[in-house]
């Protein structure tokens, strides 16, 4: 396989992610402001931590908040701290220079109706881009999706060539019935960004990839196949361990 770093990522949920970025030229996903405390409570110690990662590389991804946030929460003061949280990550966006940020769908199965996440998600986020930049793009990841339909048809709603997909191909582990592969022939179209850690059905590990079920390095040539112009972020707790497992497959 041809050497593919300059799609790939690290997550620096990993404290080693911005060394092994800069020694071997790959991307961050900026995650210290997964958790929105941070922009209350000693910004300044994360955002001194957030700004050493972006000496590590030259291109970037953030990850907005999303513990208790959900764009079609039925109570509109969720909705109001969601809006607030996520307008909080893109002003950090603009403040780093970073272009696309990820953010988590919010659905819950057995809360929300299908056709209720779907529009009011969709018109959620129209509203949210609506006074961001052109060159500015969110990817919205599933987590608790049941299947990929729902996510498709939310991001085609939103009619905004700004917003697509991040398949969490651990997340659809988990939480799915509909197997990884099928999740990517359906998202395909639409698919920008994948999050790849592997566990066993159980539970979310974020474990290196080949520790788990999902079938690497098999599921490697699948994701690289349907997306083939996706970038990739390693979203392990392992960096090191994911270095190891991309030289060894022929990603590095």
């Amino acid at each position: 396989m041809d050497r593919l770093s300059n799609r790939l990522y690290l997550a620096t949920i990993s404290e080693s992610a911005g060394a092994l970025a800069q020694r071997h030229q790959l991307g961050l996903e900026l995650d210290d402001f997964c958790t929105a405390m941070n922009f209350d409570t000693d910004f300044p110690r994360w955002d001194a931590r957030t700004r050493d990662f972006l000496l590590r590389s030259d291109r970037f991804i953030l990850h907005a908040p999303f513990a208790e946030l959900s764009p079609c929460a039925i109570d509109p003061k969720v909705r109001e701290v969601t809006r607030l949280r996520l307008h909080q990550a893109a002003r950090l966006c603009d403040r780093y220079g970073v272009r696309r940020m990820v953010v988590h769908s919010g659905f819950i199965p057995r809360v929300y109706f299908p056709e209720w996440f779907i529009g009011q998600s969709a018109g959620f986020f129209r509203d949210f881009l609506a006074d961001r930049p052109a060159d500015f793009s969110i990817m919205i990841e599933n987590v608790l999706d049941p299947d990929p339909g729902v996510l498709m048809e939310m991001v085609g709603e939103i009619g905004d060539p700004r917003a697509s997909v991040c398949l969490d191909v651990g997340h659809a582990h988990v939480a799915s019935e509909v197997p990884v592969e099928a999740w990517l022939d359906a998202l395909a179209p639409r698919l920008t960004h994948l999050h790849v850690h592997d566990n066993d059905g159980s539970r979310d590990a974020h474990a290196v990839p080949g520790e788990g079920t999902i079938g690497f390095p098999a599921m490697f040539d699948r994701i690289f196949s349907a997306a083939p112009e996706a970038t990739v972020t390693f979203e392990c707790l392992d960096a090191e361990g994911c270095v190891r497992r991309l030289i060894a497959d022929g990603l590095l």
